[in-house]
């Protein structure tokens, strides 16, 4: 029996003291033993039960090296803004998935869009605001 992949593009990761928990748009059936699979790329896999299994895609690299580290994570299903299952999932550390790490693509379609849409001028002066933005958050570190 295989199971159906559901890609999660859209989910929120919390951190709460040491404990990190990922919070997505879920309706499905009931939870028997779940699952959660990571291998230190982009993505992780959260298996349900024995007929659906959510694809975390796009995880950016900085929680790469957190989740490579963690060996327990809180999963919050909501439904809209509403909160529907909470319960804290075991990570099984793998060596490698046969899901493609598209992030560096994907990252540099989306700026070369965003370059297209705004303009060079703009774009240049978007990038200066983030890179003065992400000096100012590490020196606060």
């Amino acid at each position: 029996m295989s199971l159906e992949q559901v890609v999660v593009e859209e989910f929120d990761i919390y951190k709460d003291g040491d404990n990190y928990s990922v919070a997505f748009e879920l309706k499905d059936e009931p939870i028997e033993d779940a699952e959660f699979m990571y291998d230190g790329r982009n993505c992780a896999v959260l298996v349900r039960n024995k007929k659906k299994a959510f694809l975390l895609t796009n995880i950016i690299p900085e929680m790469r090296r957190v989740f490579s580290k963690l060996g327990k994570i809180g999963i919050y299903e909501k439904d809209g803004e509403k909160v529907v299952c909470a319960y804290d999932v075991d990570i099984r550390h793998v060596k490698d998935m046969p899901y493609p790490d598209n992030f560096q693509k994907d990252m540099k379609k989306m700026m070369d869009e965003l370059k297209e849409e705004l303009g060079k001028e703009d774009f240049d002066k978007l990038m200066e605001i983030s890179r003065e933005v992400s000096k100012e958050m590490e020196s606060k570190k």
